[in-house]
């Protein structure tokens, strides 16, 4: 009987537990799924949340991420996932220094850009304040970012020192050009650092439109680690971006399907730059992103064809490039294949 005892005593302390946390959830917030010490709450605004508590931990990260990348672009705007995320850092409609703020609170910091997704995280000394000072500065950046072609200008040329330094990157333009054969018609075939043209001319209403149509609560994954009170963190959560309403907008589900690739691919550095050697009998796929970028050497344009190969094809194209030279990649292949992204 004492066994049983001892067996009977945790379980109910488990679910008085369980029942505590269930009756301290903020209103319209519903528990979701328990994985690996992680668990989901569902917002009433569409905010999805995932805590993960750890008392050996001191800190305490608060890491915002929202669905939107390079792919959900469109023309004219490669690059303005990431041109946003920059915008990012600077102000808010309600006069907020963030990065000034970041830095006085001590916090590590950044925010990245892909193709799917665009994240932002501080993390910081734990504490009541810091987590509440960090939720309340997302739920500021979520809506409140100030969009003004002033601030736009001065950051496009951070944003475009960052892209001419990748293009003195063999790797990086060796990567681009693979990607972009690869995939014909999905955006995943694009860099999301974007070209030149677009990072220098996006218009601030169309970044502003874009900012505001994907930058939302029901778009929007929160994650918070560290040393934590769940029940706490869900209602500071609640005060802050909890509160921000759900927008009314919905977002249009993207259907462009990525065919099958049917053929090999091969890479190799020529005299003349990077190209992909082949015969008279060996047919054409699309140039590869042909025209994309276009780099300057002593004030003038350099363009050398790059060509790529898919066999029974029957045709030949070459796309304009510039002249890249790649160390360590003469002869090589590299080969590729695609699968058929949603």
């Amino acid at each position: 009987m004492r066994r049983q005892t001892f067996l009977v005593v945790p379980a109910i302390v488990l679910t008085l537990a369980a029942f505590s946390l269930a009756q301290s959830l903020p209103p319209g917030v519903q528990k979701n799924a328990y994985l690996g010490g992680i668990t989901e709450y569902d917002f009433a605004n569409g905010l999805r949340v995932l805590l993960l508590p750890d008392s050996s931990n001191p800190k305490v990260t608060v890491n915002m991420t929202y669905l939107v990348g390079s792919r959900h672009e469109g023309y004219g705007e490669t690059g303005m996932a990431h041109l946003l995320e920059h915008m990012n850092f600077i102000e808010t409609t309600n006069g907020r220094a963030i990065k000034k703020e970041i830095v006085d609170h001590g916090a590590q910091w950044n925010g990245t850009t892909s193709y799917d997704r665009t994240n932002y995280f501080e993390t910081l000394t734990a504490s009541d304040q810091n987590l509440r000072w960090a939720l309340g500065l997302e739920a500021d950046r979520m809506v409140n970012v100030k969009m003004e072609k002033a601030l736009l200008d001065t950051e496009m040329t951070v944003v475009r020192n960052e892209f001419e330094r990748g293009e003195n990157s063999p790797q990086r333009v060796l990567e681009e050009r693979v990607v972009s054969t690869a995939y014909l018609w999905h955006n995943y075939g694009k860099s999301t650092i974007g070209s030149r043209e677009d990072i220098e001319k996006v218009p601030i209403d169309r970044l502003a439109a874009f900012y505001h149509k994907f930058y939302q609560p029901d778009n929007a994954v929160l994650v918070i680690a560290g040393q934590l009170d769940p029940a706490k963190a869900l209602a500071l959560v609640a005060e802050t971006c909890g509160k921000i309403p759900r927008p009314a907008r919905k977002l249009d589900e993207t259907y462009t399907v990525e065919p099958v690739q049917d053929a090999r691919g091969r890479w190799a550095r020529g005299d003349d730059g990077l190209s992909c050697p082949g015969s008279r009998t060996s047919g054409c796929s699309r140039a590869a992103g042909a025209g994309r970028h276009h780099g300057r050497r002593a004030g003038r344009r350099r363009r050398t064809g790059i060509r790529s190969i898919r066999q029974g094809s029957g045709r030949e194209q070459e796309g304009p490039f510039r002249q890249h030279v790649i160390p360590g990649v003469a002869r090589s292949r590299i080969r590729f294949g695609c699968g058929q992204p949603e």
